[in-house]
Parts: structure tokens; C-alpha cells; sequence
């Protein structure tokens, strides 16, 4: 997979600025972790009980780090070039051997480039944009900390597809605003947000006609849910809280705009669903009834005009669900079994005036085996 690390904050000086600069190589070894942290400086054939060690190399303009396991396999490595005055130029990553990413450098410290690689060969490659002083400033001197500066844009390119272009939008309190994504052919992602006093309120989302609407309580837990197809409200999702205990969801309410349908599900007191209820034209429909214990759905019950329908869940000892009955009007119609055969992962037995006459066996959801029961195997 593509690894994005967007780094926002400016590279400082090397604190070895003089080491690097004298000409002088230096080397010594380090106990250390998986992720190659400096942990505690050791003689080169010193006996210790870690699990990593780190060897650092500095000379004139350069700095290697190389990480070695318990059985002195390089895992992780690490190069570094500086300029003269001690500025972080540009550092590769190697990963068992293999380049993993290359960081090229501002001489303010921010990042310029970033390019990414997948078993060596180049994957993706992003440029940061900054305001005009972002790449001009001079980098902290050693012992100041990182200055910050948040990038205006990153393009992103691909050697052999289309890439895309982020634009950054921020308040005058320099707050994230959202995100304005360009493809390279042309199609657009946007992403913007609303907060008041640092708490989410709003964020709007859209792409290719679709746009959805968040909006959320001043706790932070969403209200709305709206979904919108070329500007027309398709689909609105509102939540209601119990007013004594703010943060329980009590019920939930779908409209779907065009079928003219409403749905309102509720929840009980240990946030399992109780009853859902389905509206047309404002008359109730079908109801949907919901029964629990241990946290473990142990049915299901659903009545409508038609007539009614019942699901029964069994369990085993670990709690993982082994069989589900379904049964219409009160009549048993199929059973699923969750066992694991040779060749199997699933049996769908069905029945007919009490009887099983179908058995279908599945394989992560494929078919794989049937058996007609009474007449044989097909």
C-alpha cells in the first residue's frame, strides 16, 4: 500500500552539525528497539541482552543509522546528508536491503519531497507547497526546538498513473478549513469543516454528485446525517439522545426521500436496537422486533401486512453464532449452520411442510456443494 507520511513539522539542525562538519568520521554503537531508537551507547563487542543494536556512522556531510536484530541482520538503514551549515539535505530509508522512501528538504528544515517506494521501485512521489517564507526561512538553531509551518498543498504523481493535487483551506487563526482534491483527470474531492470553540460542529463532503452533510451536538456526537445526489436531498438520518444520559442513543430516524419512507429504530438501555419501525405515507407498515441477552441477538421477529417473520440465533460455548432458524408465519423454512467441513464453512438446509428437502453447502460465500435430500446428489 501507498504510505502518505505528511510531515508538518520543520526538520531542526542536526545537534552533530560540528561532527559533520570537521571531517573527522565517527562512529559508536547503540542498544535500541524495532523502531531504531538511541537508547544507551555500548562498546562495539560488548555483550547485552537487547534485541536490537544501532550503529551510528558520522563524517563530513553525512550520517548513517543501521539497525541490526538479535541475529545481526541489518533490518532498517537510515542515510542522511547535511549541507555545510548542518541543515538536513535529503534522507533514505532502506527496509531489509530495499529503498523504502527518499526525504528531500527546504534549507528552512520543511519538507520539499517525499518519494515512497514498493520493493525498491518507485510507488509515489509528493511535493509539499508553503507559503513564500516557508522555504526561505532559516532553520532552528540547535537546542530551539521545530518551528511549524503547515504546507498550502501537496501534489502527488505516480510513475505509471494519474495522480492528484490537495489544496489546504485554513481560517484566519490559521484552523483547518477542509480539503480541495484535484485529479489528474480532472475530477474533485472537497472536504470542509465547521467548529466552534474547537469542537466539531459541521464537516460536508463531495465527490462525483454525491455530497454528505455531518453535523454534530456540542458534544461531539453526530445529529444529522444528510445525503445529497447533485445538490438533491436523497437521504436524511437524524439521532436523538436520552436527555438524562446525553451520550445514549435512543433512537435513530431514516427518511429516504423518494419512496416517500421513514424509519425509526430504537434502542434500549444497553445501546442494543429494540424495535424498528418502518412509515409510508405516515402510516406504520411493519415493525420489527429485536430481543437480547448477553449482548448476543437471540431473535428477531418482523410483522408487516404480509404476514410475519421470525430468526432464531444459537450460539456456542465461545459465543460465536453456530445456527440461525428462519421461519415464516410460525413454519420452520430454513436453518443456516456455521460449522466448518472439509470443504465448507457453511450448510443452508431447507425445509418444506416440516421437512428438510435442500441442503447447500458454502465456502466463503460460494456454493460448493449440493445435496437433494431423497433424490440424490447434484
Amino acid at each position: 500500500m501507498l504510505k502518505l507520511a505528511v510531515i508538518l513539522l520543520a526538520a531542526a539542525a542536526s545537534p552533530l552539525a560540528a561532527e559533520l562538519s570537521s571531517g573527522v568520521a565517527e562512529e559508536a554503537w547503540y542498544t535500541s528497539n524495532s523502531i531504531g531508537t538511541l537508547l544507551r551507547r555500548i562498546e562495539e563487542n560488548e555483550k547485552t541482552d537487547t534485541d536490537y543494536l544501532l550503529h551510528i556512522r558520522r563524517e563530513a556531510g553525512q550520517e548513517t543509522h543501521r539497525l541490526f536484530d538479535a541475529d545481526k541482520k541489518e533490518v532498517r538503514r537510515t542515510e542522511r546528508r547535511y549541507s555545510e551549515t548542518g541543515a538536513l539535505e535529503e534522507q533514505r530509508v532502506f527496509k531489509e536491503g530495499v529503498q523504502d522512501s527518499l526525504t528531500v528538504y527546504y534549507p528552512s528544515g520543511l519538507v520539499k519531497e517525499e518519494v515512497v517506494y514498493t520493493d525498491g521501485k518507485e510507488d509515489g512521489r509528493f511535493r509539499f507547497s508553503y507559503p513564500p517564507e516557508g522555504a526561505t526561512r532559516e532553520p532552528p538553531a540547535p537546542g530551539e526546538g521545530h518551528k511549524t509551518m503547515i504546507p498550502l498543498a501537496v501534489t502527488f504523481s505516480r510513475p505509471d498513473a494519474g495522480g492528484f493535487r490537495d489544496e489546504y483551506r485554513y481560517l484566519p487563526s490559521m484552523d483547518f478549513r477542509g480539503v480541495r482534491r484535484i485529479y489528474d483527470d480532472g475530477q474533485e474531492y472537497s472536504s470542509f469543516y465547521n467548529s466552534d470553540k474547537g469542537i466539531l460542529i459541521e464537516e460536508w463532503h463531495s465527490f462525483r454528485g454525491l455530497q454528505l452533510l455531518f453535523r454534530y451536538t456540542s458534544l461531539g456526537l453526530i445529529r444529522y446525517m444528510e445525503e445529497y445526489r447533485d445538490g438533491v436531498l436523497v437521504e436524511r438520518n437524524a439521532f436523538r439522545y436520552d436527555t438524562g444520559t446525553p451520550t445514549r442513543l435512543k433512537e435513530r430516524t431514516t427518511w429516504i426521500m423518494a419512496e416517500g419512507r421513514e424509519i425509526r429504530l430504537e434502542y434500549a438501555e444497553d445501546g442494543n436496537p429494540v424495535r424498528e419501525s418502518v412509515f409510508e405515507g405516515g402510516a406504520r407498515v411493519a415493525v420489527t422486533l429485536y430481543t437480547y441477552s448477553d449482548n448476543l441477538l437471540r431473535r428477531r421477529e418482523k410483522r408487516e401486512r404480509q404476514g410475519r417473520e421470525e430468526w432464531d440465533f444459537f450460539y456456542d460455548e465461545d459465543k460465536k453464532l453456530a445456527r440461525e432458524n428462519y421461519s415464516r408465519g410460525g413454519i420452520l423454512q430454513r436453518i443456516l449452520y456455521y460449522e466448518e467441513g472439509p470443504d465448507y464453512d457453511r450448510v443452508d438446509e431447507y425445509y418444506q411442510n416440516g421437512e428438510p428437502f435442500l441442503r447447500l453447502y458454502f465456502a466463503e460465500g460460494n456454493e460448493v456443494k449440493r445435496d437433494i435430500l431423497g433424490g440424490g446428489d447434484s
